[in-house]
């Protein structure tokens, strides 16, 4: 069984090309985020969706395309119970329309505590770092969860990548980016293979 620490230094390396914004001079703030399209307010490394456009290949952004217009707003990512907030992990047939979601899930928490808290609650290991590998600090927070597949309460995604990693992966592991304003920015869902 992989160990926390495993999943969470495999989230990391895959952070590094794929990482959240650890700088401290983002103009973004709570408000003026809110008001951005999900394009602007979605990164990929430092930039967002839109500034990847001029780097990055057609075959790499056409998932990402697929997702914000499948996944506009939380609404379309889950089901609600009263207070209670449920991913409609099912509909997920890709990891790229899966950190769509869990975005949306992290801007509607608002915290990074209750992000972890709402992983927590669902059968995940997870916790909150800075780059440095500590919390609370004044450095932006990610807060990385994994599960294994073979825990009862994993999540049940429905691509054909999926239906392969229920028999040949290990674990799942999220890391969700926050910018210094707390606000995400940036989310990677990652399956560790056995």
């Amino acid at each position: 069984m992989i160990s926390l620490k495993d999943a969470l230094f495999s989230t990391a390396l895959i952070l590094i090309g794929i990482s959240p914004i650890m700088s401290e001079s983002s103009e973004f703030g709570e408000q003026i985020q809110d008001n951005l399209p999900i394009e602007e307010r979605f990164h990929i490394g430092k930039k967002s969706f839109l500034e990847t456009q001029e780097f990055w290949r057609r075959e790499k952004l056409v998932p990402y395309e697929r997702a914000f217009k499948k996944h506009p707003n939380l609404d379309s990512c889950t089901n609600r119970f009263e207070e209670r907030v449920e991913l409609k992990w099912e509909s997920f047939t890709d990891e790229q329309q899966a950190e769509v979601c869990l975005f949306h899930l992290a801007e509607y928490l608002e915290t990074p505590q209750a992000l972890s808290d709402w992983f927590e609650a669902r059968g995940f290991r997870a916790g909150i770092w800075d780059i440095f590998g500590e919390w609370p600090s004044d450095k932006p927070p990610t807060v990385y969860a994994s599960i294994s597949l073979k825990n009862s309460n994993a999540p049940k995604l429905s691509g054909f990548r999926f239906f392969v990693a229920g028999d040949m992966g290990q674990s799942f592991s999220i890391g969700l980016g926050y910018n210094s304003q707390f606000s995400p920015m940036s989310s990677n869902l990652t399956i560790i293979w056995e």
